[in-house]
């Protein structure tokens, strides 16, 4: 299982280790003397991007995407959720939830 974020690594990785996650990919930003400068390392993993490296992880690990699940909330997951077998939109913005009814993806509304 991995955690696949645009969001700062520093908020994803506490997230990744306590759910047990095998990995995760998320934004890095350079610091410097203990400060962040602001600019971005390596990549935002956004949108077609996020497809990108999912492929990229299943083609070197031999994963059936045509197996898996993936959750997205935005519709820029859209590219992630559509190479996948069991797309789900969580909580999705307006323009995913028209995309997933079109699509018959998965549909939940989770809340605390």
């Amino acid at each position: 299982m991995y955690i696949i974020s645009a969001a700062l690594d520093y908020i994803v990785e506490p997230f990744s280790k306590s759910l047990g996650f095998d990995n995760y990919f998320a934004t890095t930003l350079e610091a410097k003397n203990g400060i962040d400068t602001g600019n971005i390392l390596g990549t935002i993993y956004y949108g077609k991007a996020k497809g990108d490296l999912i492929k990229q992880i299943a083609q070197q690990e031999q994963i059936d995407l045509a197996n898996s699940y993936a959750y997205g909330d935005h519709y820029g997951d859209r590219y992630m959720l559509d190479i996948t077998g069991n797309p789900t939109a969580v909580n999705p913005d307006k323009k995913l939830y028209c995309l997933a009814k079109q699509k018959g993806w998965n549909i939940v509304n989770w809340s605390l």
